[in-house]
């Protein structure tokens, strides 16, 4: 490893340098060492509910909660995003490697990011399709579709995607965000061969239940397996706001003194002049403090209200103080995630609410890559789907880790020089 990325990712380094040569079969198994656990009722309950809403089967549900106890390990890499890339897809592959052939895969995603972030919640995405392969023959959105697509081609633009959502939703958090009445007329216009492999859609409820099972639905047929999608940051918002309604010591304890260095932050969306925003703030002295608009949030009742109205949305620190240090999750991540979650566990071993916590030091949590066919392209499930192909993880259970991983570097070491 070069001395840039020894220095700026000194985990991810070290854990590349360990594990370069390892076969995937190897390495996935021991993504799922962990220890059973009694996981929270309260918290099982809200994953069940959750689950039903979105529209998983009963039997799926039930085998979930069951999996989660005897091995908790969920993916966490996600963002809400209807379509998964070369990237997710890797990531996929590396985590399905280590589950058991009838086992779900869980994927716990974020939805506390906009429409526009890198995984593009607001649109589906794919690699070489055609646009004739997206939409219905004479349709009015293939015509808007190929005039929008020369326009970009003329300006030097190389972007593959649909887009589901209107402009000024681009920076609209997904986690507040409903299915609209436009989506609907637009996925009637797709390719009759495309309509299958998307959610229904349910006017009013939240936009991450549609992306969540749209992409369970195409992920699962590209690999064969059975794929669970939830709403992590949801399922957080949640999980506080009935911890603060029930009192409990744990969580008055950090809002009353929080913890050096961290406390319960949040994300909260607002509407700008042109366009939706999104303001960071955090608990301080009974009151959520945030730099520009955003609601007037004061005491313990008034911070559970906000939480249950999707008026916030938890960030980063709150979401995994909940899931892997409160409930003892395994939190598989990506190749920043393995670093600030080893900065939050060494965080919380000096504070106060040490003896009420999952600290305990875990390995082998990295799930990061990119995945290239035979071709030597990237793999867009959207287009394996649609072309009748899917990848079998055992194909892959011989593949060096650095099958993966040597994109990831070359991506790093690129930034590192740029710098």
């Amino acid at each position: 490893m070069s001395t840039g990325l020894c220095a700026s990712h000194p985990r991810l380094a070290a854990q590349f340098e360990e594990d370069w040569d390892s076969p995937l079969g190897e390495y996935g198994k021991r993504l799922f060492q962990s220890e059973p656990l009694s996981l929270d009722p309260d918290f099982l309950g809200l994953v069940q509910n959750q689950a039903r809403q979105i529209g998983y089967p009963e039997d799926w549900i039930d085998r979930l909660c069951r999996q989660l106890c005897k091995s908790p390990v969920i993916q966490t890499s996600h963002h809400s995003t209807p379509t998964h890339g070369p990237t997710f897809t890797a990531i996929d592959l590396i985590t399905l490697s280590g589950l058991d052939t009838e086992a779900i895969y869980p994927i716990f995603a974020t939805s506390g990011v906009p429409f526009s972030n890198s995984a593009w919640s607001g649109a589906l995405s794919y690699g070489s399709l055609g646009l004739d392969q997206l939409f219905a023959t004479g349709s009015p959105a293939l015509t808007k579709a190929t005039k929008a697509q020369a326009e970009r081609e003329a300006h030097g633009g190389q972007e593959a995607r649909l887009s589901l959502i209107g402009a000024k939703w681009r920076d609209h958090l997904v986690f507040s965000a409903d299915q609209s009445e436009s989506l609907a007329p637009l996925l009637n216009q797709l390719h009759p061969n495309v309509q299958p492999l998307l959610a229904p859609v349910r006017l009013g409820q939240p936009w991450s239940h549609w992306a969540a099972k749209t992409a369970s639905l195409i992920q699962g047929k590209l690999f064969g397996k059975k794929v669970m999608v939830l709403d992590m940051s949801v399922l957080v918002a949640d999980y506080v706001a009935l911890k603060l309604k029930q009192g409990d010591p744990l969580f008055l304890e950090l809002l009353s003194d929080p913890v050096s260095q961290g406390t319960l932050d949040f994300l909260v969306p607002y509407r700008g002049k042109k366009s939706f925003k999104v303001n960071r703030a955090s608990w301080d002295g009974g009151r959520l403090c945030c730099e520009k608009a955003g609601p007037t949030v004061e005491g313990v009742e008034g911070l559970a209200a906000a939480l249950a109205a999707r008026e916030l949305c938890p960030a980063v620190w709150t979401s995994f103080f909940v899931l892997r240090f409160v409930l003892g999750l395994k939190c598989l991540g990506s190749f920043n995630q393995v670093g600030y979650l080893e900065n939050f566990r060494l965080q919380l071993l000096d504070s106060k609410l040490t003896p009420h916590l999952q600290l305990d030091a875990q390995v082998d949590d990295l799930t990061t890559g990119r995945l290239f066919g035979p071709d030597g392209k990237p793999v867009w499930p959207l287009d394996q789907v649609l072309s009748g192909q899917q990848l079998s993880v055992d194909n892959f259970k011989d593949c060096r880790m650095s099958t993966f991983w040597e994109p990831v570097v070359r991506q790093l070491k690129s930034a590192l020089s740029g710098r």
